[in-house]
This record gives C-alpha cells, sequence and structure tokens, in this order.
C-alpha cells in the first residue's frame, strides 16, 4: 500500500499530538521536543497549540467565521502560502481540501444567497446541480 504525502503528514502529527496530549493527561508541566534547541513545550492554556517557552501563535480565524467578503470560512485547513501584497502588507492563503458533499464546511455553507453571488463565476467547479463544489482556496 502507498502513502499519500498529505496521509504521511496527517499520522505524522497524530502520533506527535496524541504523545503529547498523553503526556499531558498525566499532569506533566511540560513535554520533551522533537526539535532540540528550543526547550519543552509548555502547555497552552487554550489547548490549542503548545510551543516551547518565548514562541506565540495568534489565531487568523476558524472554520465558519465570517470574511470580509460575505463568504464563511471553510473548514478542513490543508496548506498555506503566504505572498508579498505590497505597502509591507502580506497575502495568506490557505487551501481546503473537502469533499463533494461537504456544504456545511463550504465558503458558501451551501446558502442560496452566497451560491448566487457566484453564478457568473466560470472559474469554480461546479457539483451536479450547479453549485460551486466546496474547497478550494481563501
Amino acid at each position: 500500500m502507498s502513502l499519500s504525502r498529505r496521509h504521511f503528514g496527517f499520522a505524522g502529527f497524530t502520533a506527535v499530538a496524541f504523545a503529547g496530549l498523553s503526556l499531558r493527561a498525566r499532569g506533566e508541566e511540560a513535554y520533551r521536543s522533537e526539535v532540540t534547541g528550543y526547550g519543552p513545550l509548555r502547555p497552552d492554556p487554550a489547548e490549542l497549540l503548545d510551543l516551547p517557552e518565548g514562541f506565540s501563535y495568534r489565531v487568523v480565524s476558524r472554520e465558519g467565521d465570517l470574511m470580509d467578503d460575505g463568504f464563511h470560512v471553510p473548514g478542513n485547513f490543508d496548506g498555506m502560502g503566504c505572498f508579498a501584497a505590497g505597502s509591507g502588507k502580506v497575502a495568506l492563503v490557505r487551501n481546503h481540501e473537502l469533499s463533494p458533499g461537504d456544504w456545511s464546511r463550504a465558503a458558501t455553507k451551501d446558502a442560496a444567497a452566497l451560491q448566487d453571488r457566484l453564478a457568473g463565476q466560470p472559474h469554480f467547479a461546479r457539483a451536479a446541480n450547479g453549485h460551486v463544489m466546496p474547497g478550494g482556496t481563501t
């Protein structure tokens, strides 16, 4: 059986995540980082992302949040890239691996009004019912 890049990465991430969860469940304050030189990982009070001392993160958006274009942040974040956008700004482009039928996790949430806004846009793949397929990038 061959293992795709995505499944290999997911399996590795899952193993690391569960290793950390099992250590935290035992009540340990810190656990070993898999990368040397940064120190132990510190439990995140929000339980989103444990990081070494001195590191931080910021949540940009969550699945279902309303974006400034009126669409919803789709689910199943897969990968992302950051590109210069001029004037000291950057554009973060996120890929969303959604399957046909994942309508409730799509940017439109399959709402008629949001689907109608995309009616004349030729660059979206469409399902047999004419609705824009879930997935893609934001």
